[in-house]
């Protein structure tokens, strides 16, 4: 977070790809050295990162160190205390002197370990092992490749050396550019992201001629993602190539095919570090959401995600919860100062682009084509990881269902299949891509499509699970026979989305959703998120409890999931926390 939205040493944020390698994220250690992939190939841009922070050294120093440092998932957020004991026998972190390298998360993680007397900063590797060499340290930390035996060998040093077992931190490897530049920011994402489409889809390096071109970037790169893998191969090819012999392949570092979870927390970084106030800038969008006092949300009505309350007379599920975690985390605390505008789908980017809406939070797929240049505005938007993940299926009436789901057109009882599908969205989209034009029935919203079949406009219902499960069908009026496919014909990974000419609100948003995993990653819920959620000052000291705002309102994404969706869908796959599975997931447009 804090390198996304307020990297101190330069005074502002960053733009990242989706990590290409998770470091740290399992108990396992390997001693073994780390190759850097070579995406740069394509680039032709320098790669930076940070390792997961291990400490090494002198066996003695390494065997305090890991007394005195468990794992963590986001070290700036544990309170740690260091054993000053004298009389138990157990106090080492006096004698450690420990040698890292300045301006890294190892530093931050060291410093929440040990007191800052014992820590010694040094602004290369290589200053750091000549530190160790002449004796002003005991141990060493960094990453895998850095505090490996090997290293302290080429560096000079051949002495007693160990490395320990624990893990301090996780780090997410990614690659980053500036947040100045959205289109440069969409190609460095983009380029990782072809690297998992290519392994999902089979494609290699020397078949790279057959992936699909795009006219995104303009026409002097609809090739972009051929060359892409023309340059490098596959995920698959990449990480054989340059690391599987010493890191096998596991863990994180697979293609998630749906089966487990894929929520999974970003790290937070150094939330103390003072970031600039978006109220200072009154053309910023949270100044101006500030000034006429009440969010504007883009829904659209669906079971469970956006109802409309009789009885109460307000919006309810699961896109309106985070309207109401983005409004907490606004304005440090209130709920009831959100504008919620039903958006039909054929529209809503418009909305957003025009600043009718400042935000969207309605059944929206993050696509390749939308994050660039979006069609009916001819602009590119910004979008939150995923905080759910659906895809195409088909229900319909017996048979009609199942021949939709089979993909069935010749079939006699199929011939007079009629699918209703909610016009303008990936989903009608997905359709035609399956389905020639006199099957499909547009419809003008996802109700009106459902409504289809108490109608007999249709026989067949087309959507994401929650469009098609029974309680949707049976929310507009149809109590007949019904019967659901098994199949998923998508991905339809569904997001929070901003305009692109506000960085730092889209990294609100983004970090917004965030918090919501994390507190279910750490157990903290809705009633103790004031207690337990971290505070921040990247926002300024305005928004510093914008974590814990957010995650008081809305709960965390168990707590959402639950109160919402799991009377439709029970909570499976990819909207699963990921414990250590599979992570890596393109996303759809490729």
């Amino acid at each position: 977070m804090e390198r996304d939205v307020h990297q101190s040493s330069v005074g502002e944020g960053f733009c990242w790809s989706a990590p290409y390698f998770y470091d740290g994220a399992t108990c396992k250690f390997d001693l073994c050295c780390f190759a850097i992939f070579t995406y740069c190939i394509y680039l032709q841009s320098l790669l930076t990162h940070q390792s997961p922070t291990l400490d090494a050294g002198i066996p003695d120093a390494v065997a305090c160190l890991d007394k005195q440092s468990p794992r963590l998932s986001s070290p700036v957020l544990v309170n740690f205390t260091t054993n000053n004991s004298t009389d138990s026998g157990d106090d080492c972190s006096n004698n450690i002197k420990l040698c890292v390298q300045s301006g890294s998360t190892t530093i931050t993680a060291a410093n929440k370990v040990l007191p800052k007397e014992n820590i010694i900063g040094s602004p290369t590797l290589q200053s750091v092992f000549d530190n160790f060499i002449s004796g002003k340290c005991t141990a060493i930390a960094g990453g895998r490749a850095e505090v490996a035996p090997t290293s302290a060998k080429k560096s000079g040093y051949d002495g007693a050396y160990e490395v320990g077992a624990k893990l301090w931190l996780r780090d997410p490897l990614a690659m980053a550019g500036r947040d100045d530049d959205q289109r440069w920011c969409d190609v460095i994402f983009w380029t990782q992201q072809a690297l998992f489409a290519a392994e999902e889809r089979n494609f290699t390096q020397s078949t790279a001629s057959e992936m699909s071109t795009t006219s995104v970037f303009g026409e002097n790169f609809q090739d972009f993602f051929v060359n892409v893998v023309k340059a490098v191969g596959s995920y698959a090819e990449v990480y054989a190539r340059n690391v599987e012999d010493i890191i096998p392949r596991r863990g994180f570092d697979i293609i998630n095919t749906g089966e487990s979870g894929i929520l999974h927390s970003m790290p937070f970084g150094d939330l103390s570090v003072e970031g600039d106030n978006p109220l200072a800038n009154t053309d910023s969008t949270i100044s101006k959401i500030h000034k006429r006092g009440h969010l504007r949300c883009g829904i659209t009505r669906r079971a469970s995600f956006a109802e409309f309350n009789s009885e109460t007379m307000e919006f309810e599920g699961y896109d309106v919860d985070f309207c109401k975690a983005i409004s907490a985390a606004i304005f440090d605390g209130p709920v009831d100062n959100i504008v919620y505008v039903d958006l039909p789908a054929s529209s809503r980017f418009q909305y957003l682009q025009d600043g009718l809406v400042d935000v969207l939070s309605r059944i929206t797929t993050h696509t390749l084509e939308r994050d660039v240049k979006e069609p009916t505005t001819g602009q590119g938007f910004t979008f939150t990881v995923p905080n759910y993940y659906d895809g195409l299926h088909f229900g319909g009436i017996p048979p009609y269902g199942q021949c939709a789901d089979n993909l069935d057109t010749q079939s006699t009882e199929c011939k007079g299949m009629k699918i209703c599908v909610n016009e303008g969205t990936t989903t009608e989209a997905g359709v035609r891509e399956l389905f020639g034009d006199q099957f499909i029935f547009p419809m003008s919203g996802g109700e009106a499509s459902l409504r289809g079949l108490v109608t007999g406009e249709c026989n067949v219902v087309a959507g994401g699970n929650h469009d098609v499960a029974i309680g949707s069908v049976q929310s507009v009026g149809y109590d007949g026979p019904y019967e659901i496919g098994v199949k998923t014909h998508s991905k339809d990974p569904l997001a929070i989305v901003t305009r692109e000419d506000d960085p730092s609100f889209s990294d609100f948003c983004y970090w917004v959703v965030q918090a919501t995993i994390f507190a279910e990653e750490e157990g903290i819920t809705q009633s103790t998120a004031g207690s337990k959620m971290p505070l921040t000052n990247l926002f300024g000291e305005l928004f510093r409890r914008m974590l814990q705002n957010a995650v008081q309102a809305a709960g965390n994404t168990g707590e959402l999931y639950s109160r919402n969706v799991e009377r439709l869908i029970p909570r499976a796959g990819l909207n699963q926390l990921n414990t250590g599975g599979p992570q890596m997931y393109s996303l759809p447009g490729i």
